[in-house]
């Protein structure tokens, strides 16, 4: 694991010792935000949750020991406990359904006063989807930024194109598009879905 872990804890919470009493105090009543997907009987989903139960009670011990600046003492699941909880509670993946997100972990529970302008951006938002790939069925997320302009990271453009020069191109027998409504729980395709005509410029 990491050795700068413990500095990564610092640099996404600052206050150690705030989130370390929070999560202590809460470890029993309530779990550190996790997206909770899966038939609670499949004996897989009781099993990861366990586990994950298992990682994540580490890492709250590892905070503790933060807090009182024994940084020195964390042991590797210590270690690997905060990089959970680093994942879980400081850069969250929240689940969107119905086009809106639920409620956040505490560190990010001021999106909820912009929850209007955030539902915004969900519905300019989906999954960019790809036909011809070898590997994947979908590769990432794009945004409409403009009536006809769709903005994606880089690393999933270069999944389907190829950049010559200035210029982007896709890959040979490969097309992609957009999926504005795939979410948990909302498998429909083909509805709202722009196709994607067009390399990235």
């Amino acid at each position: 694991m990491s050795p700068g872990v413990a500095d990564e804890v610092r640099r996404v919470f600052g206050d150690v010792a705030e989130v370390a009493e929070r999560l202590q105090r809460d470890r029993f009543a309530a779990p550190v935000h996790t997206l909770e997907v899966g038939d609670a009987e499949d004996p897989m989903v009781q099993a990861s949750r366990r586990e994950r139960a298992r990682v994540v009670n580490a890492g709250i011990d590892g905070l503790a020991k933060l807090a009182e600046g024994r940084e020195d003492d964390l042991d590797d699941r210590e270690r690997l406990g905060l990089t959970a909880v680093i994942l879980l509670e400081g850069r969250p993946a929240i689940l969107i359904q119905d086009g809106d997100f639920r409620t956040p972990p505490h560190e990010w529970s001021h999106l909820t006063q912009c929850r209007d302008r955030v539902r915004e951006v969900i519905a300019r938002s989906g999954r960019v989807e790809v036909e011809g790939h070898l590997d994947y069925e979908w590769v990432g997320t794009a945004s409409l930024v403009a009536p006809t302009t769709l903005m994606t990271n880089r690393h999933v453009a270069q999944e389907f194109c190829a950049r010559h020069g200035r210029a982007w191109t896709f890959r040979q027998g490969m097309t992609s598009r957009i999926d504005f409504l795939r979410e948990l729980g909302y498998d429909v395709r083909g509805v709202r879905d722009h196709g994607c005509d067009r390399a990235p410029r």
